[in-house]
């Protein structure tokens, strides 16, 4: 019971920091004045729609609690679709806060859905091991809120659509709520066969919205009104909240945009590509980049989350196969190979002879695996990552091992050994917490390896030569001095210093060939900063869709 009340603080803390303090809340005090209309009706087992009435600010939830756990979020591209759906996910989360029988409101993207076109119960469970790593994932337990269904290509939406369905009839009980754009809803509602369920729209912004946002804007009310007045087709397309935003941040500076287009989807293409660009710009004092860098760096990185399907990034996971060449690739996998090589020969020193032969060839074996078979490398989660861990682990307790065989072929050497094991994970496990907890900040997955590692390396040299001192006196600090080293060296390997130079390497690579700066973590919270990314956690999400489509096809044509 103590362990699942732990498990369900820790999801809710991660669904705040993630989703309401790292998107929500950034959205919500940028622009403060915006105040969406929303209407709402419900469709029944005919699949007619009954009487619409318009939904005010809270009573969003309340229309919740009626849709007879189906609600559908829908709305225009750029009318704050993802922003309705996290304010519900905030109430629901305040919710089950306060109330421990609350299911807990969990959000997915289904841009990831699209890659294997599964169940959508199988699809669940594998993006929960990647995103929320806390124990199973159990349906009962949880309110799936479902956003990025126009980010799936019109060929697979009804596919994806029958998923949601089929899911729904096999588990009754559960809520689901999720969003798409209104054309999407169309199609679905006249090609497929849907389960009684709510729906919310968003209302376009009306004359008097936009005049209000103007007036409280920091910008150049009379050009901007201006613009708008020759442009019909603009003034249109700023009833939407995420062009008028864009809009407004164009005429803060000294010079007037101009923005032209045909249609209302290539004037709003035209305008979040000047909006982008004139966010790039550097400033005075910031020397890191100029505005090709940045668009470069950018659109690498747009390019590959647009190819793989994935809406955010953290550092920890960068593929090997995002490198630019194979000349690329073939230069990691010989730095990696090489430092394994250099670990297993320094923790073979001064013991190659007899059946120790057998342990020299074993680590050339790892040296051939991992250069030209590398599936444990760069996986795509924190909890694939770990695997990796495991094949340090190995590393370095079989050098230990070795040197403990060395020393002594007594059955209770081995005994203290495998028992120093789990008290020095204990120890370690202690002392990391009391570090992050009172001492020292707050840091990604990588770096906590690197500290992890750094603590069991330094806490083996100096008991073993703590032994050694107590044992021998002042000459045992250097008969202490070799083992304790080599001993601490196995350990920091395998507590996760293997994972954090592999980190490292790969960072070193993508850094040489061009594809972003060293200083990568602080060029993306620039960008946060600009307007252009959120930062949730310790990863970076792009602001909206249309942002990674812009960038990504600036890779494109590059590559052309």
């Amino acid at each position: 019971m103590f362990l699942q009340v732990k498990r369900r603080q820790r999801l809710l803390a991660q669904i705040r920091d993630t989703w309401l303090k790292g998107v929500l809340e950034p959205s919500i005090d940028e622009n403060p004045s915006i105040s969406l209309s929303l209407l709402s009706w419900t469709v029944d087992d005919a699949q007619t729609p009954l009487r619409c009435l318009p939904v005010i600010g809270s009573q969003l939830i309340d229309v919740y609690d009626a849709s007879r756990n189906s609600l559908v979020i829908i709305g225009d591209e750029g009318s704050g679709k993802t922003t309705v759906l996290l304010e519900l996910l905030r109430d629901l989360w305040q919710r089950a806060q306060q109330d421990t029988q609350m299911p807990i409101p969990i959000m997915f993207h289904l841009s990831s859905w699209a890659k294997k076109c599964e169940p959508l119960e199988k699809w669940l469970a594998e993006e929960w091991k990647v995103l929320y790593p806390t124990g199973e994932f159990k349906a009962g337990e949880f309110l799936l809120i479902l956003d990025g269904f126009d980010t799936i290509c019109e060929e697979l939406q009804d596919v994806c659509f029958n998923a949601i369905n089929t899911y729904q009839e096999m588990h009754r009980n559960i809520s689901l709520v999720f969003c798409c754009r209104n054309t999407d809803y169309e199609h679905i509602q006249l090609s497929l066969s849907t389960q009684p369920h709510s729906v919310v729209q968003i209302q376009p912004l009306t004359d008097e919205q936009i005049d209000v946002y103007i007036y409280h804007a920091r910008c150049d009310q009379a050009a901007m009104k201006r613009a708008l007045e020759s442009d019909p087709s603009l003034y249109a397309l700023v009833h939407r909240p995420l062009p008028l935003v864009m809009l407004s941040q164009l005429y803060q500076g000294s010079m007037e945009p101009d923005i032209r287009g045909g249609d209302q989807a290539e004037l709003l293409q035209n305008l979040v590509a000047i909006y982008v660009q004139s966010q790039l710009e550097p400033q005075r004092r910031d020397k890191m980049q100029t505005n090709l860098d940045a668009s470069r760096w950018l659109s690498w990185l747009a390019s590959h989350l647009w190819q793989d399907q994935i809406i955010g990034i953290h550092l920890e996971h960068l593929l090997p196969r995002w490198l630019p060449s194979t000349r690329w690739l073939v230069w990691y996998r010989l730095l990696v190979s090489l430092m394994t090589l250099f670990a297993g020969l320094f923790m073979l020193t001064d013991l190659l002879k007899g059946w120790n032969l057998f342990v020299l060839c074993m680590w050339l074996f790892i040296v051939v695996i991992l250069f030209f078979r590398r599936p444990l490398i760069g996986v795509d989660s924190e909890k694939s990552f770990l695997r990796l861990n495991w094949l340090w682990l190995v590393i370095g307790k079989i050098g230990a091992l070795t040197l403990v065989l060395h020393i002594s072929n007594s059955w209770i050497w081995i005994l203290l050994y495998l028992l120093a094991l789990f008290v020095l994970a204990y120890v370690v496990d202690t002392i990391n917490g009391f570090l992050d907890k009172y001492i020292l900040p707050a840091c990604d997955w990588v770096t906590q390896a690197g500290r992890r590692a750094t603590i069991a390396g330094l806490f083996i040299v100096i008991l073993l030569g703590a032994y050694e001192v107590i044992s021998l006196g002042v000459i045992g600090v250097y008969q202490g001095l070799y083992p304790g080293i080599f001993v601490g060296l196995c350990f920091w390997l395998s507590m996760g210093g293997g994972s954090f130079l592999e980190y490292w390497l790969l960072h070193f690579c993508f850094w040489r060939s061009g594809c972003f700066p060293w200083r990568y973590r602080a060029f993306l919270d620039v960008q946060v900063k600009r307007k252009l990314l959120f930062r949730i956690g310790y990863g970076y999400l792009f602001r909206h869709q249309m942002f990674i489509r812009y960038f990504a096809l600036l890779q494109a044509k590059a590559v052309d």
